[in-house]
């Protein structure tokens, strides 16, 4: 597809979603826009700390959430009707919409980094592993954490080289200097790690990138010097894009409940047991959002009004 021919596209898709907005405010309900799926894990904390009689809107991207408030801010109709947008931060800048009171942004690279830290993990071990740090023997919650901690950094370590790579090309799309349309999403996390309860191996070159990305030119010349200093002084937990982040977790946390539930040869747990989480990568955010971090900023946004004086 050209890029003519998506710009077209995408316009199409906001007046499709203009046309479910002005669906919602006819029913006198509240229009929250999502870039895609983050509704997932937005739902409960707005439910929890806004009364509003809201219906969610899946925008299809972080462009078609900035396009659908344009038109919105832009008509005569609905310019001033309450509306909240949710954006991810990624590695964008945000200048612009940082102004807008209407719109939150992520203090991280996406909703998936709110599901990756130490915090998050212990929740889950209590919850649904049923062990925890008051137990009368919590030598096997001693021994999850500290796994944790250790592969956790490996899988950073492991993982630099592919956010430094996505950080390069983004900024060549941004320029106009990369006109393939990159199949990110579509990025298998065991092509580029493997994960279990005690180690990750990098499986990935970054000098091989069109193995990564077969769509990427042969002659591409690759500077990461941009990269290292972008990501020089920020935490890669919160900065490193987000989906590869929560995949870790999730194929971590399925290493986990197999040892959970072996037989024989148990490297965590001294006792087996039955752990119920599905862990399939379409449903993970839903399935984890209870135990997902929930930053003050959001907080924030949620219970402080200003929004409803349209920015």
């Amino acid at each position: 597809m050209s890029r003519v021919q998506a710009m077209a596209q995408e316009r199409h898709n906001i007046s499709v979603k203009y046309t479910e907005f002005m669906r919602i405010i006819a029913k006198k309900k509240f229009p929250i826009c999502f870039e895609g799926e983050d509704e997932k894990y937005y739902s409960i904390r707005i439910s929890n700390l806004c009364s509003l009689d809201w219906v969610g809107i899946n925008c299809g991207g972080k462009s078609k959430v900035i396009g659908l408030r344009e038109k919105i801010r832009q008509s005569e109709a609905y310019s001033n009707k309450n509306v909240l947008f949710f954006i991810d931060h990624d590695f964008d800048n945000n200048d612009k919409a940082r102004n807008f009171k209407d719109t939150y942004i992520t203090p991280c690279y996406s909703i998936e980094n709110f599901y990756f830290s130490e915090e998050v993990f212990k929740k889950i071990l209590k919850s649904e592993f049923n062990i925890g740090e008051y137990d009368e023997d919590n030598t096997c919650y001693r021994n999850a954490i500290e796994s944790f901690k250790k592969v956790k950094i490996d899988f950073i370590n492991a993982i630099t080289d592919f956010n430094n790579l996505i950080y390069f090309l983004r900024k060549k799309e941004v320029a106009g200097e990369l006109l393939t349309n990159l199949n990110i999403n579509n990025i298998d996390i065991n092509d580029l790690v493997g994960i279990s309860i005690s180690s990750v191996e990098k499986k990935y070159n970054i000098t091989e990138y069109r193995n990564i990305f077969p769509e990427l030119p042969e002659n591409l010349q690759i500077d990461l010097n941009y990269s290292i200093d972008y990501f020089q002084d920020r935490c890669k937990e919160k900065y490193f894009r987000g989906k590869q982040n929560l995949e870790f977790l999730r194929v971590f946390l399925t290493a986990l409940k197999q040892d959970r539930g072996s037989k024989t040869n148990r490297k965590i747990f001294r006792e087996k047991g039955r752990v119920k989480l599905q862990l399939s990568k379409a449903n993970i955010v839903s399935e984890l959002s209870q135990y997902a971090d929930t930053p003050v900023c959001l907080q924030e946004f949620l219970t402080n009004d200003s929004w409803t004086e349209v920015a």
